[in-house]
């Protein structure tokens, strides 16, 4: 074998691992730049000095989460948030137990929250009657942990998560 035989079959060999090599590193940054603009979706209960009790969805990643749909289940049946007319329905449903004001937030789908962003999903007021009525806050406390939230979303690479929460009345 001459020697440029031997050169020759390691530019081959080289090209081959160079190929392979390019499609390994292609691949770790599209799972690189996947992992570095996941959403993180997450809910809290929260009481501001208003009084007014508010069920909030925070998007705790790096990426804007696309929201697919937002379920509410209050009593044993699912309401869509994203269909005005059930949102509605839901609406006066906690009114009609609770005697409070609500506020909940429709989302159209999709619908992007971006990074670090936030979205109230239900706000439970008192009537402005001057004073406080613990009696009704009980209610709305009680109302809370009848509740169950199921926000589908998705990351911008299509990657599909599903966030389940249950407020609890601590």
């Amino acid at each position: 074998m001459s020697l440029s035989e031997v050169f020759s079959s390691v530019s081959v060999v080289i090209a081959i691992a160079s190929f392979f090599t390019a499609i390994y590193q292609a691949k770790a940054t599209r799972e690189h730049n996947s992992l570095s603009t996941r959403p993180l979706l997450d809910c809290s209960t929260l009481i501001p000095q208003t009084g007014a009790l508010q069920i909030i969805l925070h998007n705790h990643g790096l990426g804007p989460a696309i929201i697919e749909g937002v379920y509410i289940n209050y009593k044993g049946r699912t309401y869509s948030q994203n269909i005005k007319s059930e949102a509605a329905a839901l609406t006066n449903l906690l009114y009609k137990d609770n005697e409070y004001h609500i506020g909940i937030t429709t989302i159209s789908a999709p619908s992007p929250i971006r990074a670090d962003g936030e979205i109230t999903l239900f706000s439970f007021t008192q009537p402005l009657d001057g004073e406080k009525n613990h009696f009704l806050e009980e209610k709305q406390l009680d109302s809370i942990s009848n509740l169950g939230v199921i926000v589908k979303y998705k990351s911008i690479y299509n990657e599909k998560f599903e966030l389940q929460y249950k407020p609890t009345n601590d």
